[in-house]
């Protein structure tokens, strides 16, 4: 099986009538564009006209069909091409031509600077995808629906927790040169795809959050990686989220410069039509546009199979210290010993179990994630938060002040038991 599905473009497909008052029109499979790598010396496209035709092309160079006329039903044109050696695309037009009318089917091949195309998917496409937490019994079921081309247009969600159902669904449009997805809660993403297939340029909009607006800048790297995604919204929320890459698979994002999530992977193969990656990884954690990703117009896709990272298992966080204003000054400066109890996954010590199919195809993953009770020691000081502060003096003259808080030290483990495991079924259906 070949590693990705063919997004590389939206397609439309090109209909122009061959008689005027005739309802048939010519249609070619792929769309009215092609793109091809600088190397790739071969190509074909598959259309269906109504009449007697011939075909015509600008670039008789470097392109030339094995076919030029034909009659009246379905054909598929060879392309013998010659290698780009140049660093820049070039693009040729070929015009199929039925008495008056013509469809037309413009084809770039990419220069030795561009990120080269993944192949083609030809395999069995996913329809489902069952995510189920048996510790509490979260259940997040996912739908896939395609048209004639194989492209997704709708992905439809079940989520069930406890007596809760939340059912809803996105619906995906291909334009020429742009994506459009709409679905929960009224999000709505139109993406500007490149002429690798790869989104550059998402607006996103909420509009049951009256019109929220985020700009999404994303930029890839010279393998076609996506290294980096920048935000700007019209509410001043922006966000900078950066991707690292090792040996073909994306290993961490980190948020605004700070927050590192870290990834892990399996040794199988990421195959599957769509980038089922981007939603077993809760959208590489960080992510704004992960449904892009599944699309595969995100660049590059990791090489491997992400261990799964759905659910944040952690579950409690480290426990803050409250203090009672105003403070007296001789408090000022003190230092406590602080101790303190989490209970939380450790996710490095995740195990997980991969299930293929008899044609090599990811039917199911099972992980699971140790949960440790633990046991941490730190310094509490008292600081003074405004130097400039004048101090309240009580009756007996102690002086108080109240613009202050509790500086931590870095904690420190002391002890750590095993208290459970999460377990995570997830399981993938054709």
């Amino acid at each position: 099986m070949k590693n990705i599905f063919y997004f590389f473009l939206p397609l439309l497909l090109l209909a122009i009538g061959c008689d005027e008052s005739s309802d048939n029109d010519i249609v070619i499979k792929e769309g009215n564009k092609l793109t091809i790598n600088a190397s790739q010396t071969e190509a074909s496209f598959t259309f269906t006209a109504p009449d007697a035709w011939s075909l015509h092309t600008d670039a008789t160079d470097w392109l030339t069909p094995d076919i030029l006329e034909g009659v009246a039903g379905t054909h598929t044109v060879s392309l013998a091409v010659t290698a780009n050696t140049a660093e820049t695309s070039r693009t040729a037009t070929i015009e199929i031509r039925c008495a008056n009318d013509e469809a037309s089917l413009l084809i770039t091949q990419l220069g030795t600077a561009d990120p080269t195309l993944p192949p083609s998917f030809d395999g069995k496409p996913i329809k489902t995808l069952t995510i189920k937490d048996t510790g509490d019994g979260e259940t997040i079921s996912t739908a896939f629906e395609y048209n004639e081309k194989g492209q997704l247009i709708k992905i439809i969600g079940e989520d069930v927790y406890d007596d809760e159902t939340d059912v809803y669904e996105y619906i995906v449009t291909y334009t020429d040169g742009s994506v459009e997805v709409k679905g929960r809660d009224g999000e709505e993403y139109t993406a500007t795809i490149d002429a690798q297939g790869r989104a550059t340029q998402v607006r996103y909009v909420d509009t049951d959050d009256d019109n929220q607006t985020i700009d999404i800048t994303l930029a890839y790297d010279n393998e076609g990686q996506l290294t980096k995604e920048t935000g700007k919204s019209n509410d001043y929320s922006d966000y900078t989220v950066e991707y690292t890459w090792t040996n073909g698979n994306l290993i961490q994002s980190t948020y605004g410069g700070y927050s590192d999530t870290d990834f892990r992977y399996s040794e199988y193969e990421n195959t599957g039509n769509l980038d089922i990656n981007w939603i077993i990884s809760g959208g590489y954690s960080e992510s704004d546009v992960s449904p892009l990703g599944l699309l595969g117009l995100l660049g590059k896709r990791s090489t491997h199979y992400v261990i799964p990272d759905y659910w944040d298992m952690q579950s409690s966080t480290n426990p803050g210290w409250d203090i009672e204003r105003p403070v007296r000054e001789d408090l000022i400066g003190t230092t406590q010993t602080d101790t303190y109890t989490v209970t939380k996954s450790d996710k490095s010590k995740t195990a997980a179990q991969y299930s293929l199919d008899a044609d090599n195809d990811l039917t199911g993953i099972v992980t699971e994630t140790p949960v440790y009770r633990i046991s941490y020691e730190r310094t509490a000081t008292i600081v003074r938060t405004n130097p400039d502060e004048e101090p309240f003096v009580g009756e007996d003259g102690t002086k108080y002040y109240w613009e202050v808080e509790v500086q931590f030290s870095d904690p420190v483990e002391s002890s750590r038991e095993q208290v459970g495991t999460d377990r995570t079924e997830i399981s993938i259906g054709y």
